[in-house]
């Protein structure tokens, strides 16, 4: 059964490289057209295709879903084409069940030692990841230590301003300190807010407002939070470069979109001040901002590029964009619903929901003299079982 399950694991990590290939694409051809909002919320969507071979199916039923969705078509179309082609010997095609069949297939053609083999090495890629992002929450502990809080009154009197421009009524704390170069969101349950300690001498007053929007709108986003749901994903998969490829691209849509919330609240006059005050942290970064659990205005150089040319060219977003925006989350959102049990494999272990309800046992052993087996019959019409010897249905062979 393990092995079984973590050949299907990696056939949805192999499905998923698929969708990532799609949303990237989506987002190349609309860019245009969709607003930073909405191209940063479709890495929800991936989020959840990466959440959902987890979840059990007796918590969720995904069947349910392909009353509406394209699998639905899909699989009676298949259906009705085996069922036509193949009325002599009743056998039947099962479109729906495609990895799980490969993954129950080749874990009878891949020796057990290889399969043994893919899971040492699985789980101690997550061991040695684990080890370096917990070396990472110690160094951010020590961080946290070194922390002094705000006590300058116009600093502090410029902070509430910025938490009432966003109307944040539950404020986390903000402070600075030594140990880091760029200001950086932290913390889950107890929120900071940092800044360097040279930021209040090399920084005007209007910089520093315009650092307080853009962390305020990663706190107000919930972006630390998002943090750990991804890097728990990242250490789950990762064995698949795509992933990381689209986590990366997630962060800079999320430090773009989070440019664009400040740029919503200011003056067209003052764009330019908000963009020269990113470029003036270039210079000035450090590692901090690849620790996992922070959010952060700093990025690679590459990444601060990209935010500067959004910068340059930002607009204020019309209503024919917002609707336009909408329109192609929805059509992504529905199509990626659509194939959703195409990475439910994994959700199906326990693969028959068997519920009394539509389950009646016959007794059928005249047929089965001289051998330990069962049967199982599904009427596709009635969603009923008709099954004979309930314990060996269930026994996974």
């Amino acid at each position: 059964m393990v092995r079984t399950n973590f050949i299907c694991f990696l056939m949805n990590s192999f499905t998923i490289s698929f969708f990532i290939f799609i949303i990237l694409g989506i987002k190349k051809v609309f860019g245009k057209h969709i607003t930073s909002k909405w191209q940063n919320n479709t890495g929800f969507l991936f989020l959840i295709i990466l959440a959902v071979p987890f979840v059990p199916s007796r918590i969720f039923d995904y069947r349910t879903l392909d009353n509406f969705t394209f699998n639905r078509i899909n699989t009676k179309q298949v259906a009705e084409a085996g069922i036509a082609e193949n009325a002599g010997n009743g056998a039947l095609v099962h479109a729906a069940d495609w990895i799980q069949d490969f993954g129950v297939s080749a874990n009878h053609i891949m020796p057990g030692y290889l399969i043994l083999v893919l899971i040492g090495l699985w789980i101690a890629g997550i061991f040695i990841l684990t080890f370096f992002i917990t070396a990472g929450g110690f160094r951010l502990g020590r961080i946290r230590k070194s922390v002094v809080l705000l006590e300058d009154n116009e600093i502090k009197g410029l902070f509430d301003e910025c938490c009432n421009m966003l109307k944040i009524k539950k404020k986390p704390a903000a402070g600075i300190s030594d140990f880091i170069s760029v200001p950086v969101t932290t913390g889950v349950f107890r929120p900071y807010i940092l800044l360097p300690s040279a930021t209040l001498k090399q920084f005007s007053t209007k910089e520093i407002k315009y650092i307080f929007l853009h962390e305020l709108n990663h706190y107000k986003s919930k972006d630390v939070l998002i943090n750990w749901i991804m890097t728990g994903f990242q250490v789950v998969y990762w064995f698949n470069p795509l992933v990381w490829m689209i986590f990366k691209q997630m962060r800079t849509d999320r430090e773009i979109a989070c440019d664009a919330s400040v740029l919503k609240l200011l003056d067209e006059e003052f764009f330019s001040d908000y963009g020269y005050t990113i470029i003036n942290f270039i210079t000035k970064l450090s590692d901090t901002s690849h620790i996992f659990m922070t959010a952060s205005l700093g990025g690679t150089k590459k990444e601060l590029r990209s935010r500067i040319k959004k910068i340059a060219v930002y607009t204020r977003e019309t209503t024919r964009m917002k609707i336009k925006s909408f329109l192609i989350f929805t059509g992504l959102s529905f199509f990626l619903l659509s194939q959703i049990s195409v990475v439910t494999q994994m959700a199906y272990t326990e693969k028959y929901n068997f519920q009394g309800k539509n389950v009646v046992y016959e007794d059928l052993g005249t047929y089965f003299k001289g051998y330990d087996g069962s049967f199982v019959l599904y009427n596709m019409k009635t969603d009923q079982y008709v099954i004979y010897n309930k314990d060996k249905s269930i026994t996974s062979s």
